[in-house]
């Protein structure tokens, strides 16, 4: 067992997460391209509602859980994460008080912890917050949903 300076052992660590349903369910486990990395058009994970707390955190709350962001750049941020905007006139609304970088870096981050998915995608917003729950980003469930076959076959009396 690991011990620390102060001689009490240290905290179990959790086993890393290899098979998909290990991953934290606010995680997206499924995404496409347009998911990752600098999102044209970013909108927050349709599970996921934002609650301030205080001027300098939020937390994205869903209903498996909570994460916490702290900094006035998310507090400034996510309000404009609305699918509407694009990720540059998001930087220019926030020019004043956050650079384009440190904009850029923060979307950057909560697209890759699954807080953020590309608004590019025609679902209804309840379908689209079942899937992102689920781990997969809506425009990724459109897609393997569009590409599916389905067969229906009958019982052979003719129903």
């Amino acid at each position: 067992m690991e011990r620390f300076d102060t001689g009490r052992p240290a905290a179990p660590r959790p086993p890393a997460a290899t098979d998909p349903a290990d991953v934290p369910a606010r995680t997206l486990t499924h995404t496409t391209a347009a998911d990752r990395g600098l999102v044209e058009t970013p909108l927050l994970a349709p599970h996921l509602e934002v609650r301030p707390v205080g001027e300098e955190a939020v937390l994205l709350v869903s209903e498996t859980g909570s994460t916490a962001l702290y900094g006035r750049r998310y507090v400034d941020l996510l309000p404009l994460v609305d699918g509407v905007r694009s990720r540059h006139q998001i930087a220019a609304a926030l020019a004043g008080r956050h650079g384009r970088i440190e904009v850029q870096t923060a979307l950057v981050s909560l697209v890759s912890k699954g807080h953020v998915v590309s608004a590019e995608f025609a679902m209804p917003r309840a379908a689209a917050a079942f899937w992102s729950a689920a781990g997969v980003s809506p425009r990724a469930a459109e897609e393997r949903l569009g590409a599916a076959r389905v067969a229906v076959a009958g019982d052979g009396d003719g129903r």
